[in-house]
């Protein structure tokens, strides 16, 4: 207020030194009332009004695509150099933010840029694979259809950041001024030129851009700034409204119709619960690996705009278009679906919304063994041997041996069959000679009955081998004498003590 009231003081005193030396008289009672006016007009004017017109950006925003017709993942950002200099942007850089962040201070996506600009050039920042003859930087595809903010941000030699443009689509909360419509697949967010050619710059998205059903990446924007109908001059005089007489009927206004911009549903917690990265024989990593989402809500989750990507810089994406997850049931995905690689050296995943944040993300495994599953157990990522997909994870622990050791295991097996197998063999043997030493003397019995009645059961005189006869015999003498060796022991014990006790009564 002191400065208001300093800088209108000088303005009086100089306007009415200067006319006082020209002017005197009852005139000069007048002009002291005129610039006592324009005195207290310039002294409560905004400080704004009197400061030097602000200086545009040297290098502007011009046009973003987040998704193409046949791809939402096929992106683009354009730069325009609307200065009468090439532009270096080996210190300029781009960065994206969700739709819901505020304040910008840290972005999800930044974006190195290079090369240089000419004077009314075009510089073009694709999303990877896409448009590869025109691009010059590339990007993971990052930016979300119902909402998202992208920022130019340029680094002096004091490592001073200055933004230098700011642009926010459909639900951004913090863009310049108002946010632009949101565009849909194979529309572009494209700034609007003059009837010169010079790009629109008011610091308002939503008046400075405009949709666009023809895409122009590195190349002159086609869209106009809509020109504005003439307005009356101040000198025509305003019609009289006497009472009682009718009012002229007048035109109401017409406004530029606005393309109805798509209602976004909040985000729901889905989950991430299991991932397979490595199925065995005879499946394959192209077709059968798979990620596993779960709706924990009560209510179906339709996942248009949902992003899902793999890979430990989230290099691969897949933007889901009208796939949905019944309440409190699972969505199995497929590599041949979505065309995401889980590497098996070691990899994560993680879902984004609509709104560009994220919703869920894995941690980080390691190698990954064949048919074993990374999945999300009490709340633990942990491996398991049993991949359920579509159904509750299932806690199984892997025993892995190295082939050595298996075949190391059977050999063993093997030996130790073996072994009982002879074993068993010996013990058959020896019950059997056994049984036929027990029943040895029956037989001698029997071969003596024979013998003695000389003839056979057919009347015939048997003939056995003397030899026969003679083992026949040791074996009866053995047994009987293994079956008798107590009544031996005893018997030698008695004749032993008779001839000693026969002795003593000798003496």
């Amino acid at each position: 207020m002191d400065n208001h009231f300093a800088y209108g003081c000088i303005i009086y005193n100089g306007a009415y030194n200067l006319v006082y030396k020209q002017v005197q008289g009852k005139a000069m009672k007048r002009l002291k009332l005129g610039y006592g006016v324009l005195t207290l007009t310039l002294l409560f004017a905004p400080l704004s009004v009197l400061a030097a017109p602000k200086i545009l950006s040297p290098l502007l925003i011009s046009e973003i695509q987040t998704g193409s017709k046949t791809s939402a993942s096929e992106e683009f950002i354009e730069l325009t150099n609307v200065s009468e200099a090439p532009i270096d942007l080996s210190s300029w850089h781009l960065e994206y933010f969700s739709a819901s962040t505020t304040p910008l201070t840290t972005p999800f996506r930044t974006i190195v840029l290079h090369g240089a600009i000419e004077p009314g050039g075009f510089h073009l920042t694709t999303s990877t694979n896409y448009l590869n003859n025109l691009a010059t930087d590339h990007f993971s595809p990052t930016l979300a259809q119902a909402g998202g903010h992208v920022r130019l941000v340029s680094v002096d030699q004091s490592k001073v950041a200055t933004v230098r443009d700011t642009v926010g689509w459909g639900t951004a909360v913090s863009p310049e001024t108002s946010a632009a419509l949101a565009p849909g697949g194979g529309s572009s967010l494209m700034r609007l030129a003059g009837a010169d050619g010079v790009l629109a710059d008011s610091n308002n998205n939503k008046t400075d851009f405009a949709l666009s059903t023809g895409p122009t990446p590195g190349a002159l924007n086609t869209l106009k700034v809509p020109e504005k109908s003439p307005q009356p001059s101040g000198d025509t005089p305003a019609p009289e409204n006497n009472p009682g007489s009718p009012v002229p009927a007048t035109d109401p206004p017409v406004e530029s119709p606005e393309v109805p911009q798509p209602s976004v549903e909040p985000t729901a917690p889905l989950e991430i619960t299991e991932l397979l990265p490595n199925p065995g024989a005879p499946g394959t990593d192209a077709n059968n690996e798979f990620t596993e989402l779960y709706n924990p809500t009560d209510a179906e989750v339709i996942l248009a705009g949902y992003k899902l990507e793999t890979g430990n810089t989230n290099s691969y994406a897949y933007t889901f278009k009208n796939e949905h997850i019944a309440a409190h049931n699972y969505l199995v995905l497929t590599s041949a679906q979505t065309k995401l690689v889980l590497a098996n050296a070691g990899s994560k995943a993680r879902l984004l919304g609509p709104d560009g944040s994220v919703v869920s993300e894995t941690i980080a495994y390691g190698e990954a063994k064949q048919d074993q599953a990374w999945a999300k157990i009490n709340d633990v990522w942990q491996w398991t041997i049993t991949p359920t997909p579509g159904a509750a994870n299932i806690l199984n622990i892997a025993q892995v041996l190295s082939k050595q050791t298996a075949l190391k295991k059977v050999a063993a097996a093997k030996k130790s069959t073996a072994k009982s197998a002879a074993k068993t063999k010996t013990v058959a043997k020896k019950t059997a000679a056994k049984k036929t030493a027990k029943k040895a003397p029956k037989s001698v019995a029997s071969t003596a009955k024979s013998s003695e009645s000389g003839s056979g059961g057919d009347g015939q005189i048997a003939s056995v081998h003397p030899l026969v006869l003679a083992g026949v015999g040791g074996v009866a003498l053995l047994y009987a004498a293994y079956e008798y060796r107590q009544d031996v022991i005893n018997f030698i014990h008695r004749l032993r003590t008779n001839r000693a006790a026969r002795r003593a009564h000798g003496s």
